[in-house]
């Protein structure tokens, strides 16, 4: 799968040790290095769903007023994805996003994190 980032700072935190646990701590940065490398491996996010790599959800994310992928990384700390399609989103025959075959992700927060990003 790939992944983008909503900002530079949050890539900087998920690529940098350091920044990683500074703004999460180190258990938590640690199993988010360990979920992206997980989601990096997958072929489709049913593969995290299937094995269950920090109790994936999908849930309604008021902000966003959209559907979104949360992905536990330790304590009160979630990984928070959009799908990330260039052009049309894998849907169900009924309209909404089909989860299963998304096979690319904008990691637009970590809520939990020290420096609210």
């Amino acid at each position: 799968m790939e992944i983008a980032f909503n900002s530079k700072g949050l890539r900087e935190i998920c690529e940098s040790l350091q920044q990683g646990i500074e703004a999460l701590g180190e258990e938590a940065s640690s199993n988010m290095r360990n979920r992206l490398k997980e989601i990096f491996a997958a072929t489709c996010l049913d593969d995290i769903f299937v094995l269950s790599l920090g109790d994936p959800q999908v849930e309604l994310d008021d902000t966003l007023q959209a559907e979104v992928v949360t992905i536990c990384i330790g304590g009160p700390s979630k990984l928070i994805f959009l799908p990330n399609h260039i052009r049309k989103k894998p849907v169900t025959d009924s309209g909404n996003i089909d989860w299963a075959r998304i096979t690319r992700l904008k990691l637009i927060r970590i809520e939990g994190c020290k420096d609210g990003t």
